[in-house]
């Protein structure tokens, strides 16, 4: 794709009022097909996506994140390089 369509990209996928998109952007899209190809490719991915997207909002309980991250924090290894941060490193 080339890079000046990259720049209203987003508006036109989104269907904004095509009078504020440059007038080249349209005439480069009907004489390239290879920006064509990509924009409806583009468009068939965000079908995809739309079409699994959870119909109901999710709201983790109460707690979730912190739970996470506390099991992160209790899986994580120590790297060789914490032991040179400790204080007691060197002393002595």
């Amino acid at each position: 794709m080339h890079d000046f369509i990259k720049d209203d990209l987003e508006a036109y996928l989104e269907g904004k009022d095509k009078s504020v998109l440059p007038e080249s952007f349209q005439a480069h899209l009907e004489a390239c097909r290879e920006c064509r190809n990509k924009i409806e490719q583009m468009r068939d991915q965000a079908t995809v996506l739309r079409a699994l997207r959870s119909k109901q909002d999710f709201h983790p309980d109460p707690g979730f994140y912190a739970r996470v991250m506390n099991r992160i924090n209790s899986q994580r290894r120590a790297s060789i390089w914490a032991a040179f941060l400790d204080p007691m490193f060197g002393s002595g």
